[in-house]
């Protein structure tokens, strides 16, 4: 139970655990995706997460996941087969396909390597990431990625 005062009253509800009503969201949005597709299987899951998620949170958000999927939809991926990477890499990822499709300059005359400052506004947290892309010139796709630095910062956005 928790209580707290609210309009000069106090109040007293039953505290959700978090990690079930993360397990329930979770579940409710594959639910409700992957009902819209009957004959589609999972081969992975990918997870973002904010950069200030220590070892621990990243543990706890990969079990959790792996438990809603497979408890309420019976989606049995394996440890191997759920994925989490932070927000600012995804986006750095993202921009990188971007460029390559969209900027035709770009996909020319691709540098060896280069670095990349993300900056990533959420709800919730600033994220900063400092990433060395080397590029597979031939190919035209980034060939390695190397995170050099993170920081994230837990108040902004909303806040």
């Amino acid at each position: 139970m928790v209580t707290y005062q609210l309009n000069q009253k106090t109040v007293t509800r039953k505290e959700l655990p978090l990690e079930d009503t993360v397990k329930s969201g979770f579940a409710a949005l594959a639910e409700a995706y992957l009902l819209a597709l009957p004959d589609f299987q999972v081969g992975r899951a990918v997870i973002c997460h904010p950069n200030t998620f220590s070892y621990w949170h990243k543990k706890r958000l990969h079990k959790v996941a792996a438990e809603a999927l497979s408890q309420r939809l019976d989606i049995d991926l394996p440890e191997e087969r759920i994925h989490l990477i932070s927000e600012s890499e995804a986006v750095a990822y993202y921009y990188c396909r971007q460029r390559i499709e969209h900027s035709p300059e770009f996909a020319e005359s691709l540098p060896e390597s280069e670095h990349l400052l993300i900056y990533d506004f959420g709800a919730g947290t600033v994220d900063l990431s400092l990433i060395r892309v080397e590029w597979n010139q031939a190919e035209r796709y980034p060939k390695s990625w190397q995170v050099k630095n993170t920081l994230g910062v837990p108040i902004a956005g909303n806040y």
